[in-house]
Order: C-alpha cells, then sequence, then structure tokens
C-alpha cells in the first residue's frame, strides 16, 4: 500500500507531558489571518485490508491516525474549539493556587481534552517559566527606598492544552537471522533471549553451564528494545499576559460593529471602494474632457481587478467591462459615451457590492492556527508574594461551544418551551376516543366522543403551565417597566426599601436576577439616546400593565 497518508496526522503524537510553553503568536490582522497547520482541512486516505495480508504497525497506525483525523474534523467543523462544559477555575484555599474543576475541552486543532477530576494548578511555577527576572524596579527602591512595585497586580490568563504520553512499555519482538519465528529449529529472539513470545523459555542448543543458567533465571531489566504499547490522552498547565482590551473606534469617530461576516464582507468592500477613483463633477464632463477620461480608464481597471481577483458572481463581468468604450479626448460624441460608461460602471459597482456580501454568506474554510492553546480564565495575582487574588471564568477568552446541553441549560428555566412541547405532546400523543365498546365489544358511539372531538381542535393549556407563563411574562413585564431605573440592594436582600420588589420577584429571585442583570441591559443599550423619549412613554404603559399582573 502506497504511503499515501498526510505527515501532519503524526505531527501531534507521542508529545510529552509537560513542555516549555510556546509564545503567545502576534495577533494577526483580520483581513490577513496567519494560517497555521493546526486546524485545517485534512484529505484523508483509509486503510484496506485482504485476506492474507501482512499486518504491520504501520498499517495499524495508519489505521489509528485515519481515525483520529477524523474525529478531529468532526470537532472542529460541527462543534467549533472551545469549552464544552465544566472547567470552572477557583480560588485554592490551602495553596497559593487554583483548582480547575471537571470538564471537556476541544482545543484548535480538534483534540478532546478531558479533565477527569479537580486538579490543582501551581500559578506561581508557571509564570517563573514564562518570564524573565523583571529588575525595572531596583533603581527605583535603591534610590528612592520605594518597593511598590511588588504590589502590582498583574492578570495572567491560565490556558489548557491537549498532551499524550506514552504507557505500557512492552519488550519488542526482533527476529534475527539466525532465529526465526515458525523456522524448524528456530527460536525468537526477545531483547537478547531466544524464545517464542517475551519471557519465553530458552530454546537454544548451545551449552550451558551453571552460572549461565543461574544468570538466565533472574528477572531481566527492561531492555532497550521495549516500545509503548499505549498512548493516554492529557492535559498540561500554561499562562501567558492577560492581553489589554483596544477598543479601536471606527471611520470619524463612529463605532464600527465586527464578527466573522461583518469582517467579510469589510475586507472585500473597504479595497474594492479604496481603488475606485474619485468621479469628477457631472455637469462638467464637456468642460474637464481628460479628467473624465482619467476616471473613466482608471475605474474600467479596477473594476476588471475586481471581477478577476475577487468573488466570481458574475462570470461575463470582465468581458462586459472591456467592451465599455472610454472615448478619445475629441470624440464628437464624448458626453453621450462617457454617460453610457457611467450607467455601466453604477451597475456593475452594485452588481461588485453585491458580490462581496454574497461570498461572504457562505462560511470559509479554516485558516489553521499555531497555538493550540484553550483559554479558561483570567487569574488576578499579586507580583510581589504571587498570591492569587481574583479568578474570572466569564473572560471574552473563554470560548465556549454552543451545544444543545449548553443551550438548554441556560434556556431550559423558560417556561414557553416546556408549554410547547405539552401541546404537541397533547395533539400528536392524544387518544382519539371518538368511539368505545361496550362490555359485549360491540362499538357504538359515546357522548365523550363529541367531546374529545372538540378538545383536539380547541386544546388548552395545562393550569400549571398557564400559570408558570403568566409569572414568567410578569417577570419580563417588570424587568423591562423599570428601564434605567435603579435598583436598591436593600430590595434584593428583603430588608425594608423605596423600591421594594413585587411579590412575584421575590417569589422568583433567580429568574429576576437573570433578566435584570442580563436581558435589560441589553436592550437598554440597544435603545438609542434620541428614542429615549419614546421607550419612556412605552415603559409607563408597560408599568402599568405589570402592576396589574405582578401584584405591585
Amino acid at each position: 500500500m502506497a504511503d499515501n497518508i498526510n505527515t501532519r496526522l503524526y505531527a501531534r503524537t507521542y508529545t510529552p507531558a509537560m513542555r516549555t510553553p510556546s509564545p503567545s503568536p502576534q495577533t494577526p490582522t483580520v483581513c490577513a489571518p496567519a494560517c497555521e497547520t493546526c486546524g485545517l482541512l485534512e484529505c484523508l486516505c483509509r486503510p484496506r485490508f485482504f485476506a492474507g495480508q501482512l499486518l504491520t504497525e504501520t498499517d495499524l497506525n495508519r489505521l489509528d491516525a485515519y481515525i483520529r483525523a477524523k474525529n478531529r474534523m468532526h470537532n472542529l467543523q460541527l462543534h467549533g474549539w472551545g469549552v464544552v462544559n465544566g472547567l470552572q477555575v477557583r480560588c485554592d484555599a490551602c495553596s497559593t493556587g487554583v483548582i480547575v474543576g471537571t470538564g471537556y475541552a476541544i482545543d484548535p486543532c480538534g483534540e478532546d481534552i478531558v479533565v477527569c477530576n479537580d486538579s490543582p494548578v501551581d500559578i506561581c511555577s508557571l509564570i517563573k517559566r514564562c518570564q524573565h527576572q523583571d529588575i525595572t524596579c531596583v533603581p527605583s527602591s535603591r534610590a528612592f527606598g520605594e518597593t511598590n512595585c511588588d504590589d502590582v497586580e498583574e492578570d495572567w490568563v491560565l490556558a489548557i492544552r491537549y498532551t499524550e504520553t506514552q504507557a505500557r512499555a512492552i519488550t519488542a519482538l526482533r527476529s534475527t537471522p539466525s532465529c526465526g519465528c515458525g523456522a524448524k529449529g528456530g527460536s525468537c529472539s526477545c531483547g537478547g533471549t531466544c524464545g517464542c513470545g517475551c519471557g519465553a523459555k530458552t530454546t537454544s542448543t548451545a551449552p550451558t553451564n551453571a552460572m549461565t543458567a543461574k544468570t538466565a533465571q533472574k528477572p531481566r531489566s527492561t531492555p532497550t528494545e521495549c516500545e509503548a504499547t499505549a498512548i493516554c490522552e492529557g492535559y498540561s498547565w500554561d499562562v501567558f499576559p492577560a492581553p489589554t482590551a483596544n477598543y479601536v473606534p471606527g471611520k470619524d469617530g463612529i463605532q464600527q460593529l465586527s464578527g466573522g461576516i461583518i469582517d467579510a464582507i469589510r475586507c472585500c468592500l473597504e479595497p474594492f471602494i479604496a481603488s475606485l477613483p474619485q468621479m469628477p463633477d457631472p455637469q462638467t464632463i464637456d468642460q474637464n474632457r481628460s479628467q473624465w477620461y482619467l476616471w473613466c480608464c482608471r475605474t474600467k481597471a479596477a473594476l476588471i481587478a475586481f471581477f478577476t481577483n475577487g468573488p466570481q458572481a458574475n462570470c461575463t463581468a470582465v468581458t462586459t467591462l472591456q467592451s465599455i468604450e472610454c472615448p478619445a479626448l475629441d470624440d464628437q460624441s464624448f458626453v453621450s459615451k462617457i454617460n453610457a460608461a457611467l450607467a455601466q460602471y453604477v451597475e456593475l459597482e452594485v452588481e461588485a457590492l453585491f458580490a462581496c456580501f454574497c461570498a461572504a454568506m457562505l462560511p470559509p474554510a479554516p485558516c489553521g492556527t499555531s497555538d493550540d492553546r484553550v483559554p479558561l480564565a483570567i487569574v488576578t495575582v499579586r507580583k510581589k508574594d504571587c498570591k492569587v487574588l481574583r479568578v474570572c471564568n466569564w473572560t471574552h477568552l473563554r470560548k465556549l461551544v454552543m451545544t444543545w446541553p449548553t443551550l438548554e441549560y441556560w434556556f431550559g428555566w423558560i417556561p414557553f418551551f416546556k408549554t410547547l412541547q405539552d401541546q404537541v405532546a397533547k395533539i400528536c400523543c392524544a387518544e382519539f376516543g371518538f368511539r368505545t365498546h361496550d362490555v359485549a365489544g360491540v362499538y357504538t358511539n359515546n357522548s365523550y366522543s363529541t367531546e374529545a372531538a372538540y378538545m383536539r381542535v380547541n386544546p388548552e393549556v395545562d393550569p400549571q403551565m398557564a400559570k408558570e407563563n403568566e409569572t414568567m411574562s410578569a417577570l419580563i413585564m417588570n424587568a423591562f417597566a423599570r428601564g434605567n431605573s435603579a435598583i436598591d440592594p436593600a430590595a434584593l436582600l428583603g430588608l425594608q426599601s423605596k423600591t421594594p420588589l413585587a411579590d412575584v420577584e421575590k417569589a422568583n429571585l433567580a429568574p429576576f436576577l437573570l433578566l435584570n442583570q442580563i436581558a435589560r441591559p441589553l436592550v437598554a443599550s440597544a435603545v438609542p439616546s434620541d428614542l429615549q423619549a419614546r421607550v419612556a412613554v412605552l415603559e409607563k404603559m408597560v408599568g402599568e400593565m405589570a402592576k396589574k399582573q405582578g401584584g405591585q
């Protein structure tokens, strides 16, 4: 069988359990990402076996590599990478480090990282491994007697990475020219001892003495021929300085939204728009023929370059552009030809805008990365004694994999979904009830059939679920009715307050906090300042409705 397996499949095999952390890669630009081998799509070949085939370790390892590559591709392309569940970082009260709880993550290469038990992490040793000795404060402390630099608080990102270790070392079976397995009168050489199988009795016919026999009975030390028969998947820890947040305003100080699809559209449009020359005054076509001729030629070249190298949404655009005539300066119909070219240019420019939009709507192929770490949390430590001060798990660096169990965990408390499932069950799983049978087994019409048919086409929500839905609606209206009004913290603790919580909010404090701390600020921040007056009127109307339903 030809050796047609991608060598990158073996690049991560036999990785030491702990290795020197690699420096954090430089952040690439949005429009020019740094493509690496980790996380790329792989074209695979799987081995095929046949009767009588001589199987070697290469064939079996090739099958193992194929299965692992398929699993990596499935993880990344269907789910993405990041923390799937668990892996909560918390302070360790018994030491200066932290504890990472059990959990599961997918690294940027698609490997599965499983932490089976709570694992303590020595943050200080990790920090010392990747930082040089800091002597910046030594001159200052000697000159002015100040040592306040040691009180600086530093933010470090704790990350986890996939590693592998060899295990279950077994002495390899090695054949020699003088003795071979299956040969008549021969034997197997296993670490220097003849015999079929490791540790088998010697079958050598050479003369031996008592000393030789005594030596042969001693336990043999592990020879150099021993090889690992298992690869244990594990993990190691790494830290790197937390990046500072740099909020770069958009053009003219206006904030620009970002995201995968937004960045793809912008990276396609902005170079194209920048390549288009500025159009002269349309009222001066006949007076400024040289400027308009130059504009016509440059616009034509920019459009040809875009439709040649950019998204090929219109395969005939280049042919159309080549047929557009930029008239000579002494052409009698110069103005009419420029107007005709202008109309065609406008049509093709709009086509180019939609080509960028439609191309960005298609999810791109992965670019790959050189960083195989999964950030977990930001750990704030005091530089003087490496004391862990704070742990933040909810950092934007901790990427979460959106799975159905995660969504169910987040939104399973909303009763509307349970009501929907219950109604579908009533429609699809209810008994017909149109005909019943008497004692004799004869089917007869029954008065119950009419009622059952009526309920089938006019279903009602279960009274308990209806009550839960009403409670949820009251909580939602109460949360948004407050708008930007402040909530007294004493009210959350059940103490006397000028703005007490409603009875429904007191009875459902956890849903109230979720709505008030997350949903209400998001909606309030999405309302432009010039719509505050209209929102105030709406809040007043909703507040009156909430008082009626919430018992305020």
